[in-house]
């Protein structure tokens, strides 16, 4: 199948989707069911795909966020429609903090924000607040706790271009 009618099919299967999710009553009833929610729906798709490839599968989890999205009026961009910008920030968290590191809600909403704004995650920037917090241990002692405002004070500075 070229790409031609995998795409038309995909088109045909989000419209059909539609079609039965507004037949069940699944939708909010104020708004009509129109061509619009399914042209809607059809750019998340088409936006995800560019970004994560033609063959990358749509979770029906996805269909569900970008159909409440598209009753919202909200229009996809590269860093809403494709995961994989704000995974690189959790990775990058969790590379520093640990595998197991728990993602909070707020750092999520924090790193779309930033996705959409263009911006990746700094590779740098932990080697800098490392080096923060081993100048701290330095003073306060090895076993000194290091909260998570002396770590987001860090983040500024090092942003700024302030070293220990």
């Amino acid at each position: 199948m070229n790409a031609n009618n995998r795409s038309t099919t995909v088109k045909f299967l989000v419209q059909l989707l539609l079609v039965g999710l507004f037949w069940n009553g699944h939708t909010n009833a104020a708004q009509p069911a129109s061509g619009s929610s399914a042209a809607c729906l059809d750019q998340w798709v088409t936006a995800y795909r560019d970004e994560a490839g033609q063959d990358a599968p749509v979770r029906h989890d996805m269909l569900q966020e970008w159909k409440q999205w598209c009753a919202e009026g909200k229009q996809p961009n590269a860093s809403t429609a494709n995961p994989s910008c704000v995974d690189s920030w959790v990775n990058a968290y969790r590379d520093e903090a640990g595998p197991d590191a728990l993602v909070r809600h707020d750092m999520l909403n924090e790193w779309e924000q930033a996705c959409a704004q263009g911006q990746t995650p700094n590779a740098a920037a932990p080697s800098c607040v490392e080096k923060w917090i081993n100048a701290y241990r330095d003073e306060a002692g090895q076993d000194a706790l290091v909260h998570h405002e002396m770590l987001g004070e860090w983040e500024q500075w090092c942003a700024a271009g302030k070293t220990p």
